[in-house]
């Protein structure tokens, strides 16, 4: 694309519309265009960026995290009910009501899927989102039977908004409830060895043990590398489709 003179938009940051400014300061105090330059070529952003554990929207991981407490203790063929409270940020963009069929992404950036997967398999990878798993009808029997609130003490401050409270009703009407202010990466960032776990699931089946095994240490040996062909090399082939 570069070499045809295809270039993005001149403004990425400025644009009033679609800008990373506008587009990420959405409902929050006016940005700080000065700290795009700031301590350019000085700070490192890097390591504050958390590494996500789960294959969906971030904040549907305090949810998650509420279920994997919950897992030994909830039945799905008992189920009654399910009540899930969110922050604002989290509502508005995971707990809309879904219609048949789901998408891939907006699977990815639901609520009621995600907790239905959750409760019916124990966990949430790629492979979920597969066109054999993605609509079963497990999932949405378990979907009618979800509700999504929001949960204004959840806004109050930045410590709060990534919370997620689950409370899970049996047919025998015993209730199990539990709550996460803070999810997986988030309260505490994802060691180097849980990063490592994470490749090898994701890259599991998609491609040989070999490759898996020579990309890692082509990654782990970059600060003493002079030449990326290797590591080049390594990720030009073809893989096999995750979700197939």
């Amino acid at each position: 694309m570069a070499k045809g003179n295809y270039t993005g938009i001149k403004r990425v940051y400025e644009r009033s519309y679609g800008g990373f400014l506008s587009t990420f300061s959405l409902g929050g105090a006016a940005p700080l265009t000065e700290e795009i330059v700031s301590e350019l070529g000085e700070t490192w952003q890097t390591l504050n960026i958390a590494v996500k554990p789960y294959a969906c929207m971030a904040g549907l991981h305090s949810t998650i995290d509420c279920f994997n407490e919950l897992q030994l203790k909830v039945n799905p063929t008992n189920i009654q009910s399910v009540s899930i409270e969110l922050g604002k940020g989290a509502f508005d963009h995971g707990g809309w009501e879904p219609e048949y069929p789901f998408t891939v992404t907006g699977a990815q950036m639901n609520v009621r899927f995600i907790a239905a997967t959750c409760i019916l398999d124990g966990h949430i990878d790629p492979r979920r989102f597969s066109p054999q798993l993605i609509n079963r009808q497990e999932i949405w029997d378990l979907i009618s039977k979800i509700n999504v609130l929001h949960q204004p003490d959840f806004d109050k401050d930045k410590n709060s908004y990534l919370t997620s409270r689950v409370k899970v009703v049996m047919n025998d009407e015993q209730k199990v409830e539990t709550e996460v202010d803070k999810p997986t990466g988030v309260k505490q960032a994802l060691t180097n060895v849980q990063i490592r776990e994470k490749f090898r699931k994701l890259t599991k089946d998609i491609i040989s043990e070999e490759r898996q095994q020579s990309i890692e240490e082509a990654v782990l040996s970059l600060d003493s590398s002079s030449d990326l062909s290797t590591l080049l090399n390594l990720l030009k082939p073809t893989v096999k489709n995750i979700l197939s």
